[in-house]
């Protein structure tokens, strides 16, 4: 076994063989079959190329592939579980799974979840009452900015086209103004005229329908300016990540929930930064779209989608959503934590009905939901501490809009 404190790097040669012979290498392949794969290029790892780190549940690895790319890390490692990690800026120190802060995580994830306490930021018990008031003041805003002043784009204004054919782009220019999808400006009568100009205060609104649930965004690789995104009636597919231009740049993402429908903002697994304010009815997804169509595919931390959420994601803005913190986890013996399957029933996950938390969900639904599984921790060779599986630094930009200044945010 691996003592504690070794350089991984250390562990294995050139060739991804054990320094040390006497190394054991025990046979995980009966408890963790379909190891998940590591980047591209790279096949399956097996259990010859895993050595065990029982102290601190860790797996060892060294892969390397034809062309002798060499590639070592780390994944934390539990016959039932895969645990991630999740940050806030709020935290003093950001946790991580390394020798030196492993003790300082864990025990205040296990607190909360003794606690009964799963939410984070709007669904947190001990900021409810202000994450509540700040919903009431930014609905009310939305209204009066953005619903009184413009006209929200559908699926048959100002142009027919299906949300099935779009995907947004928030940077691309026209001779209009800012963007071709950003919202006309409603007449002084207050209705909405397919020949009035665009506006140019970067407001973007959008409302779905029955058959168009779903909007997708493309990547924005240097986001200028000031911007609001407000789709209502359908979720919102996050492609490819999203970074500012510079810290003069901001947007704000919100998912509103309209007759039953939306209210979702799902993240593909390859993106891995989201500059960006997150405002949710419901919650941040892992999924991967249906071509041509509205169907997302949820990705979760069971069988094979393991290896698709290796990619952490950092999101420097704020996250306000119905997501749970370790509300598919369930502590063992006062000091482990578990999958829910592991120590009692598959139906005992917590997960948010709408605004209610729900003590009886399925674990994979729970799963979803969990900011503590969003990602597989990987350790990255260049840098000298595992990273978190979705971290969220609280930064915000300097040039905020009216919808956020004006709601005490």
């Amino acid at each position: 076994m691996v003592p504690i404190g070794t350089d991984i790097n250390t562990v294995f040669n050139a060739s991804c063989n054990l320094v040390n012979s006497s190394e054991t290498l025990p046979d995980i392949s009966a408890s963790y079959a379909p190891f998940p794969e590591i980047g591209a290029g790279f096949g399956p790892i097996n259990s010859g190329e895993i050595v065990y780190h029982t102290v601190n549940e860790k797996i060892v690895y060294c892969v390397q592939d034809n062309a002798k790319n060499r590639l070592v890390g780390t994944y934390p490692f539990d016959p039932n579980l895969l645990i991630g990690c999740f940050s806030d800026g709020s935290q003093s120190i950001i946790p991580n799974f390394d020798d030196a802060s492993g003790a300082y995580y864990l025990p205040l994830l296990i607190n909360r979840i003794n606690a009964s306490t799963y939410g984070y930021e709007l669904t947190d018990a001990q900021k409810n009452d202000a994450m509540q008031d700040l919903r009431t003041k930014l609905a009310q805003n939305i209204e009066t900015i953005v619903k009184q002043q413009y006209c929200p784009t559908t699926a048959t204004y100002p142009t027919t086209e299906s949300f099935i054919t779009k995907t947004i782009n928030l940077e691309e220019a026209t001779t209009e103004g800012p963007s071709q999808y950003a919202s006309k400006v409603r007449s002084a009568d207050g209705t909405c005229n397919p020949s009035a100009p665009r506006n140019t205060k970067g407001y973007y609104y959008f409302q779905g329908d029955a058959n168009n649930t779903l909007l997708e965004i493309a990547g924005t690789p240097r986001l200028t300016g000031t911007k609001v995104l407000i789709v209502e009636g359908a979720n919102i597919y996050l492609k490819e990540d999203i970074r500012y231009f510079s810290r003069n740049s901001s947007l704000v993402i919100i998912a509103l929930k309209k007759d039953g429908r939306g209210g979702n903002v799902y993240v593909n697994p390859q993106v891995t930064n989201i500059d960006a304010t997150i405002i949710a009815d419901g919650s941040l997804i892992n999924a991967t779209r249906t071509p041509n169509s509205d169907v997302m595919v949820p990705k979760i931390w069971f069988n094979d989608s393991a290896g698709e959420l290796q990619n952490p994601l950092t999101i420097n803005g704020r996250l306000l959503t119905y997501n749970t913190r370790g509300g598919s986890l369930v502590v063992d013996g006062g000091t482990t934590l578990k999958s829910i399957s592991t120590v009692s029933g598959t139906n005992d996950g917590k997960c948010f009905d709408n605004t209610t938390l729900n003590t009886s969900c399925l674990e994979t639904t729970a799963a979803l939901q969990d900011l503590e599984r969003f990602r597989v921790v990987m350790r990255v060779p260049d840098e000298q501490s595992n990273r978190c599986t979705l971290h969220v630094t609280g930064i915000s930009a300097l040039n905020r809009p009216d919808i956020l200044i004006r709601s005490g945010f």
